[in-house]
């Protein structure tokens, strides 16, 4: 799992606050990180995250799903798998 520091700014109230995000592996934001991390380029990483969403999008319509069906079968093939790092959201 994957965790960063970020700053969020309250423009109503002026604040700004740290949060720490925890990204998991499969998420979007995640693979991004994980690309730039790896030396990729920012905008081989934008495209290659681009067409990962997209390809998610035409899974669910092609099978008439919703996120948190696709989501719940992406981990239970990885338990199926025999990976342990399995996440149960």
């Amino acid at each position: 799992m994957r965790r960063q520091t970020v700053c969020w700014c309250d423009t109503a109230k002026g604040e700004v606050e740290q949060r720490t995000l925890d990204y998991q592996r499969d998420d979007l934001p995640g693979f991004y990180f994980h690309l730039v991390a790896h030396r990729k380029p920012a905008g081989v990483a934008i495209v290659a995250v681009a067409r990962k969403l997209v390809l998610r999008l035409y899974r669910m319509l092609r099978e008439r799903i919703e996120y948190d069906e696709f989501r719940r079968r992406g981990r239970d093939a990885r338990c199926a798998r025999g990976r342990t790092e399995a996440i149960h959201a």
